[in-house]
């Protein structure tokens, strides 16, 4: 089955999950390549912990994307800077068929 959105993914960016804290601080996964539709706007996010956060840039992902913890790092496309930022907040959005769900993921 083809993706209805699949249009829309047209900015790949660079992740690189968090897997958690060592002696020497935040670990990641080894850096991936991912289709998304970025998109620079800010709004007011919670992240994990219920605290407000200002999001800048936001990135929807399709489902085939595994998921992304907060507190993984992004680099972004240079037309949107370049860029390196962390994530701090992510949904779902569900918006019901025929639209597959999505995963969106807001950056500080």
């Amino acid at each position: 089955m083809s993706d209805p959105l699949g249009m829309f993914w047209h900015h790949m960016v660079l992740v690189r999950r968090y897997v958690g804290t060592g002696a020497a601080g935040p670990e990641y996964a080894a850096p991936t390549a991912e289709r998304g539709n970025v998109a620079v706007k800010r709004q007011v996010v919670r992240d994990g912990s219920g605290d407000e956060i200002t999001s800048s840039t936001t990135i929807v992902f399709p489902p085939s994307v595994a998921s992304i913890p907060p507190g993984s790092e992004v680099a972004l496309p240079a037309e949107f800077g370049g860029g390196t930022a962390d994530v701090v907040s992510v949904t779902a959005s569900n918006a019901g068929p025929p639209f597959p769900d999505t995963q969106v993921v807001y950056l500080e």
